[in-house]
């Protein structure tokens, strides 16, 4: 269950890419095996030690089956995180993401109580929750670049399949109940999915549904896979004597949430 990110510099805008850089002052030095706490590196004045790469070793084994990754690796992902985190510190309107980061750690904890996980380490709740912080955080900047810009990104559709979880949601209707819908719903092009269900069944209007996850979007019909790639969410298509409402709901591909 690796949550650990490989981060593509291709997809990151430059302003955010200058920033990171600009953080990233002082050389990494490497662990050595000994009970002396090492600086490995710094980002600013603040200094990232052993002990700190030990309690993220904690954090890894608590959110996943992560035993085997290589030490760099580890280190390497740890400085992204915490790159990414000074870069949203610096934000002049933050978002809150207490009570998500908390609910993560509710459901990791439980589902490790559940599969009577063993630790060999003593659970460090803050430390648990700081090191989730910092993953949720990179996970949320990285997921608003790819939403507001995957159509300018020299990103292959293979990758898409990998960055996101797409789901395709479908409404079918006759174009008699199609236009009353129209007619009736403000903001038509705006509309969401329940809603319109909503205003459906209240009207008692004939209509079905279909839902599909998108494995490979090589292998989708032509004008979904142009609008998904323009970033609509949503658009309609003709058929004969009715018309399909297309909803596309995207997910940024994580575990558990980070």
């Amino acid at each position: 269950m690796l949550i650990l990110m490989k981060i593509n510099l291709k997809i990151i805008n430059k302003k955010i890419i200058n920033f990171l850089l600009s953080l990233l002052l002082l050389s990494y030095t490497l662990i050595a095996y000994s009970t002396e706490n090492k600086i490995i590196f710094k980002i600013n004045d603040y200094a990232f030690t052993s002990f700190d790469l030990e309690k993220r070793i904690e954090y890894l084994d608590f959110v996943g089956s992560n035993k085997d990754i290589e030490q760099q690796i580890i280190i390497n992902d740890f400085i992204s995180a915490n790159l990414f985190y000074e870069y949203y510190k610096n934000l002049e309107n933050k978002v809150s993401y207490e009570n998500k980061i908390n609910e993560i750690f509710e459901e990791i904890y439980s589902a490790n109580k559940d599969n009577n996980k063993k630790y060999n380490y003593k659970i460090n709740n803050k430390n648990i929750l700081d090191n989730i912080k910092i993953d949720y955080i990179r996970k949320i900047i990285l997921e608003n670049i790819f939403n507001t810009s995957i159509n300018n990104l020299d990103t292959s559709n293979d990758e898409i399949d990998l960055l996101y979880n797409i789901k395709i949601k479908y409404i079918n209707l006759q174009n008699l109940e199609f236009n009353i819908l129209k007619n009736n719903i403000s903001d038509f092009n705006n509309a969401d999915y329940e809603s319109i269900l909503i205003f459906l069944n209240e009207k008692n209007l004939g209509y079905f549904v279909k839902e599909k996850e998108i494995n490979n979007i090589n292998k989708i019909d032509n004008k979904i896979r142009k609008n998904i790639l323009l970033n609509d969410n949503f658009f309609i298509i003709e058929k004969g004597q009715g018309k399909s409402l297309v909803f596309i709901e995207r997910k940024f591909e994580t575990f558990e949430g980070i």
